[in-house]
């Protein structure tokens, strides 16, 4: 390494570094997060196992009765603290097989479930740069078994509530 890059990495605190070297820098993390990534199994193609879905050789989620089941092990599988986000593959598969909908157990161990019909209307697209294409439902469109859910329904002579 010549003596000038050397000086540059070891600058006093305070004082950053050239563009350059600092979008270099995060480039080189990204690559080399993206790989170990890849080396856990969570990138590639969505299968199928019996009940179990896979990505990769990591397995991400479950079919049981009628419901595509996954648990969030901690806060921050959350997209944006706010969202709960699935591969768009995942979804696209689980829809074939799963005909009620989504069900997911939290890291505090709430259940929430969603219908399909709530991720045709609330949900919204993210490109994830590991994960690729995502869909995402905010946490305030998920409902808890066993809650009242307010429904609404037409008037009998075809007017709107």
């Amino acid at each position: 390494m010549p003596r000038e890059e050397r000086t540059r990495e070891r600058q006093p605190a305070g004082q950053e570094m050239d563009d350059a070297a600092t979008n270099q820098r995060r480039a080189n993390h990204t690559r080399a997060r993206q790989k170990a990534q890849a080396g856990a199994g969570a990138v590639g193609k969505v299968t199928r196992r019996g009940r179990l879905l896979f990505i990769g050789g990591r397995r991400v989620a479950s079919l049981h009765n009628g419901w595509l089941r996954r648990n969030l092990r901690h806060e921050g599988e959350l997209l944006f603290g706010d969202a709960i986000a699935f591969r768009a593959e995942l979804l696209d598969l689980a829809r074939i097989h799963a005909e009620r909908g989504v069900c997911v157990r939290m890291p505090d161990g709430t259940v929430l479930t969603s219908a399909w019909r709530d991720w045709d209307a609330y949900a919204f697209e993210y490109g994830h740069r590991t994960y690729g294409r995502q869909r995402a439902l905010p946490l305030a469109r998920w409902h808890r078994p066993g809650e009242r859910v307010a429904v609404q329904t037409s008037l009998w002579h075809g007017g709107v509530v």
